[in-house]
């Protein structure tokens, strides 16, 4: 935190705050860590005692917890290595280490780890050592088609203390967003994490990935764009010419500045000219912004998988091939809802492709219904 940041938060702490709302907010969106940071380094005098200690006690809690994922993370890699499975630890606390620069100062629930689609079935037996199990049970038929339309797979242990997602794409099919894996593995780079060499993306594929994540769930947190401003921190040098090229390419151009936009408009990041001008260059950016701001300000985020979800998805993707691939999938690729709502044998699993828009429309007719007077 700068001098006049320093400013701005102590005139703010000075005025008539509910802070019962502020920590509550601040733990919703995954800032509590850094909220206790900001405002025990401007001075105990400008906070409430008493609220101070409550974020303290999150604080260490945190710290805590994320030290014992991050021992978690280096047992599950090691194993991995073992059974020479390739990985890609993703978010969580390689994240928080590498561009936070310090585990305690970011909050994460579980472990993320991107692995190859055909290793995730040797993933599932490895983590059975572990004492994970799969959070879905599945038959053999229903894991191959899973595999095919999703993007990751979770495991618990220990009643749910601890979870592992296992990554094997970004978004799941139905989005119509294919990311490069292949360049991403190609070009990932080994980083020293807490005693171990582990790979990680390069900084301009990350930012890509997790503009693509936070445009998936419409930002409903904030701390998923303070990754954004941090990883921009870390790394000034991005070669930005590549990363809009490749978003381009990708079809997650707009996506990428929506992202930098907000964390503009939210967080104060200072962008490069180049994307400033990009940004400008399509209306449908600051409209999203706009949008997606108010949400954050009035807590209304749609749900995922709404029809005012899709609205806003579909306006995320600059070309029409995508929108349209968007709606077909996501009226057509079965889930595990699907499966579950009526079980199949493997012979007649793909009948669910026909059966899932009736099974749709009934959901949304029920839905509203419900709404009605």
């Amino acid at each position: 935190m700068d001098a006049g940041q320093a400013a701005r938060a102590r005139a703010l702490c000075a005025g008539d705050l509910d802070w019962e709302n502020v920590i509550a907010t601040a733990r919703r969106h995954g800032l509590d860590p850094l909220l206790y940071r900001h405002l025990s380094a401007i001075g105990s005098e400008h906070v409430p005692v008493e609220r101070l200690s409550q974020l303290r006690a999150h604080f260490e809690t945190n710290a805590v917890r994320n030290r014992l994922l991050t021992a978690e993370l280096g047992k599950i890699l090691a194993l991995f290595e073992g059974h020479r499975i390739p990985a890609i630890p993703y978010k969580g606390p390689v994240l928080a280490a590498s561009v936070y620069g310090d585990l305690a100062f970011r909050r994460f629930a579980d472990l993320d780890v991107l692995v190859r689609r055909e290793d995730v079935r040797r993933c599932t037996d490895v983590l059975r050592e572990l004492g994970y199990r799969p959070r879905l049970a599945l038959t053999r038929a229903e894991e191959a088609a899973y595999l095919a339309s999703q993007c990751e797979r979770n495991f618990d242990r220990d009643r749910g203390r601890l979870s592992v997602e296992v990554h094997w794409g970004i978004v799941p099919r139905d989005f119509a967003f294919r990311i490069d894996m292949e360049r991403i593995w190609r070009t990932a780079r080994p980083i020293p994490f807490n005693g171990l060499t582990v790979l990680t993306p390069r900084p301009e594929d990350l930012l890509l990935m997790l503009a693509v994540h936070g445009s998936k769930h419409l930002w409903e947190r904030l701390g998923w764009l303070c990754d954004m401003v941090e990883l921009l921190r870390a790394h000034p040098d991005l070669d930005w010419a590549s990363l809009l090229a490749c978003a381009r390419e990708q079809g997650g151009q707009r996506m990428l500045l929506l992202a930098l936009v907000l964390t503009g408009d939210l967080l104060d990041a200072t962008l490069p000219a180049p994307v400033v001008t990009e940004a400008r260059s399509d209306p449908a950016v600051a409209t999203l912004a706009r949008r997606i701001s108010d949400w954050l300000a009035q807590g209304t985020t749609p749900a995922q998988r709404s029809m005012q979800a899709l609205r806003c998805h579909l306006q995320m993707r600059e070309r029409l091939p995508d929108r349209i691939a968007h709606v077909l999938r996501a009226a057509l690729t079965p889930t595990y809802e699907d499966w579950a709502w009526l079980p199949l044998p493997a012979g007649l699993l793909g009948v669910h492709y026909l059966l899932r828009p009736f099974r749709l429309a009934a959901k949304h007719g029920a839905m509203r219904l419900g709404r009605a007077p």
